[in-house]
């Protein structure tokens, strides 16, 4: 075997090459492997793949590659694919990229990416995606990006989403952002956010949106601030929101605003900084049924919307010693422009009024631990009788002319409703 050449090799029939096993093909001088044709490759049993050298990888043609079959691959050694070349990669048939594992992907060298095609990545595993580092797809030609899948992309490792620069992401397909988390969104670099096109930010999850830093939103080209929908707006870190300024609201789409759901709306109302944002900004992107008082920034709520109030800042948040616990809303703050003033003593003062209307409960009142949790204590007392995690997707405004007061739902939990009917 080892006395074969490349016009030798070339000259062995297409069925001859099935005598070939492992120790066989390993045994071929890599010069001769330059002789070898497609209808040989294909010709080779799969087992006999795992023989090959990254040496003889390399000495491969191109035109040979198109020979390969997804068993093939798949029986490669991950120390033979560091022998891709680009042009070789690009020459293989869309359906052998389904062999590709993991650790084959890892070990293809940064050089070698180039050669991918849309249709090769579209045609690859989601469980082969694990195997991609970040300078490998920083290194895929941009027009490669429009392959990928979005159970693909939610296969990635966070830490590769880092090497994507603008241009690949904005070549990707609509659908595929579906597979983006808030992990994997929050580890793009802030450069390459501004790639997002409109029908990509259309497309992701409001859990996804949730990732995006507030770096990253600053980098959002105007076109994509527009694909922010009903449906993800809601998703934006309070940190990101805090951010925005009139210009920002101005930019985005006033029929996706309207038509947010009342918790979406309210939180995005109450997190934003009322020295950057004034109420004019906002007085015409209401949903239906609320109203805001242009002097005061007062906001008020139709009868059974949800409601979201100002969410109690993350450095303080981490004082609460259960983690699992999502950040609460901060009661000191009213339904207002950014929380409002304080003046009025926010829910809290409400929640008390509820608690006096209440036979009995009078003696109570409440206090905001700094991370949200709310302690029930008499007067005079330091000590809390109680304590409770505000269930934040059940508050909403009460029905028009509801008294304040404390009830009970079907499930036993304690339901306070404030003067303002929340």
């Amino acid at each position: 075997i080892a006395a074969l050449d490349s016009t030798k090799v070339s000259n062995l029939a297409p069925t001859a090459m099935a005598g070939f096993d492992a120790l066989k093909i390993n045994a071929l001088d890599p010069t001769a492997m330059s002789g070898m044709k497609s209808d040989q490759i294909a010709g080779l049993k799969a087992d006999a793949m795992g023989g090959m050298s990254a040496a003889q990888m390399t000495a491969l043609a191109p035109t040979a590659m198109a020979g390969f079959k997804s068993d093939q691959v798949a029986a490669l050694d991950p120390t033979a694919m560091t022998g891709f070349k680009a042009d070789q990669i690009g020459a293989m048939g869309a359906t052998a990229m389904a062999g590709f594992k993991p650790t084959q992907v890892a070990a293809l060298d940064t050089t070698a990416m180039a050669g991918f095609k849309a249709d090769q990545v579209g045609a690859l595993a989601p469980t082969a995606m694990t195997g991609f580092k970040a300078d490998q797809l920083g290194a895929m030609d941009t027009t490669a990006m429009a392959g990928f899948k979005a159970d693909q992309v939610g296969a990635l490792a966070p830490t590769a989403m880092a090497g994507i620069k603008a241009d690949q992401l904005g070549a990707m397909d609509a659908t595929a952002m579906g597979g983006f988390d808030p992990t994997r969104l929050a580890a793009l670099a802030p450069d390459a956010v501004a790639g997002f096109k409109q029908d990509q930010v259309q497309n992701l999850t409001k859990t996804a949106v949730g990732g995006l830093t507030a770096n990253q939103f600053d980098k959002l080209p105007d076109d994509a601030l527009k694909g922010l929908t009903k449906d993800n707006l809601g998703g934006l870190g309070t940190d990101v929101v805090a951010g925005f300024d009139d210009a920002t609201i101005a930019k985005l789409d006033p029929t996706q605003v309207k038509s947010l759901a009342g918790d979406d709306f309210s939180k995005l109302m109450t997190n934003v900084d009322p020295t950057k944002v004034t109420a004019d900004a906002v007085d015409d992107l209401l949903p239906t049924g609320w109203e805001l008082d242009t002097t005061t920034g007062d906001l008020k709520a139709p009868p059974g919307a949800a409601l979201s109030f100002k969410t109690i800042d993350k450095a303080e948040s981490a004082n609460i010693n259960d983690t699992s616990l999502p950040p609460l809303p901060d009661l000191s703050k009213d339904l207002a422009l950014g929380g409002g003033t304080n003046n009025s003593g926010g829910v809290l003062a409400g929640l008390d009024k509820a608690l006096d209307a209440a036979a009995g409960a009078g003696a109570y009142k409440f206090e905001q631990r700094t991370g949200g949790i709310l302690n029930l204590k008499t007067a005079g007392s330091d000590d809390a009788a109680a304590a409770f995690i505000p269930d934040t997707s059940k508050m909403k405004q009460a029905p028009e002319g509801a008294a304040p007061g404390v009830s009970q739902d079907a499930t036993g939990a304690f339901v306070l409703t404030t003067d303002k009917g929340y």
